[in-house]
């Protein structure tokens, strides 16, 4: 009984030891892969982002068997994931080298832009403040020639308190222009029959037509006069409102607010560094980016990986790191993402 006991506390607690182990790996394949999704650029970040959940996840619905086999699945080789060898590190290198020769001209033309904004920032400042300064200023002159053109208005419809709209005057003026058509048809025509008249010796209606055409004349001259006099008297209100509206003053024109400087756009020098690399690497951008990654994620933990642990790297892949483990390991720097660097001023 107590033999049996004691094997059986045994056997249970190496299949609990060999299960936390399992857990233990489980864990490490995705703590390395949120790591390296998080550190990916933005283009290779998504579809390299996918395949390290797939091991992720592959790895932690096996790692009972991981536990008693410890088998790691092999990395999967595709147009985009190339596998690491010899010849992909020397090509990695070079599109470390040309990223290293590119960053400080992009450094210096960052540091000049962000000075020259800085400045921009500094002058729009003095412009802004000037701007509201000014802008005060025109609004409390406005605001009293607002409310002295409000008050010649006003004064103006006292002395017209029944004056028409300005359609009524449109309809009286149209109706006056219609009667003075019509009068001068009229006299045209007893012009006409004055002439015949006196053509053909009738004093009698000669005379009688020459009576209608001076009463229509008189009145079609009165119709004309009263029309003048209106249009005097309307020129003659607005210019006394106009030089009513004169005394208020001038507000002159509302200021025009100045324009903030445009911030710099990091992403720009970002780009330039990455498409430097790709060019010396010969390789694609997914390419590049994704054997990046990998390759910085090997070095960064020094290919100390737990015990049965590959971390989705094949033996040959191993053997290559470890191989140029040192010099990758010298190119800590260049190898770290694009984003550790902010492009920002020497000091900033």
């Amino acid at each position: 009984m107590f033999d049996m006991s004691t094997s059986g506390v045994r056997n249970g607690h190496a299949a609990d030891t060999a299960h936390a182990h399992a857990t233990i790996r489980s864990a490490a394949y995705v703590l390395v892969a949120l790591l390296v999704c998080a550190t990916l650029p933005p283009r290779a970040e998504a579809q390299f982002g996918k395949l390290m959940k797939k091991v992720a996840k592959k790895a932690a619905g096996q790692a009972d068997a991981s536990a008693t086999s410890g088998a790691v699945p092999a990395p999967a080789f595709n147009g985009n994931v190339l596998e690491i060898t010899d010849a992909r590190i020397g090509q990695l290198l070079k599109g470390l080298d040309a990223e290293r020769a590119e960053r400080p001209k992009l450094q210096r033309q960052d540091a000049d832009a962000q000075t020259a904004y800085e400045t921009a920032l500094g002058t729009y400042a003095e412009q802004k403040k000037a701007y509201d300064r000014d802008l005060a200023a025109y609004q409390k002159k406005f605001d009293a020639y607002e409310s002295c053109t409000e008050r010649v208005e006003a004064k103006y419809e006292k002395e017209e308190p029944d004056s028409p709209s300005q359609e009524d005057l449109e309809r009286a003026e149209n109706a006056r222009d219609a009667e003075l058509d019509a009068r001068t048809e009229r006299l045209q025509s007893l012009a006409e029959r004055l002439q015949a008249a006196n053509a053909r010796g009738d004093e009698k209606a000669g005379k009688a037509l020459a009576d209608s055409l001076r009463r229509e004349s008189s009145a079609t001259v009165a119709i004309g006069a009263a029309a003048q006099e209106d249009a005097r008297q309307s020129r003659e209100r607005d210019r006394r409102r106009e030089a009513d509206r004169a005394k208020c003053g001038d507000p002159g024109k509302r200021p025009v607010e100045p324009t903030p400087p445009s911030a710099i756009n990091h992403d720009n020098s970002y780009v330039a560094l990455k498409r430097a690399g790709v060019q010396a690497s010969g390789l694609t951008d997914i390419q590049y980016a994704i054997l990046r990654e990998r390759v910085a994620a090997y070095v960064n933990v020094q290919g100390d990986f737990p015990a049965g642990n590959k971390y989705a790297f094949s033996d040959d892949e191993l053997s290559v790191l470890q191989h140029h483990l040192r010099e990758l390991t010298d190119r800590g720097a260049d190898l770290a993402p694009y984003g550790a660097w902010r492009f920002a001023p020497k000091g900033s």
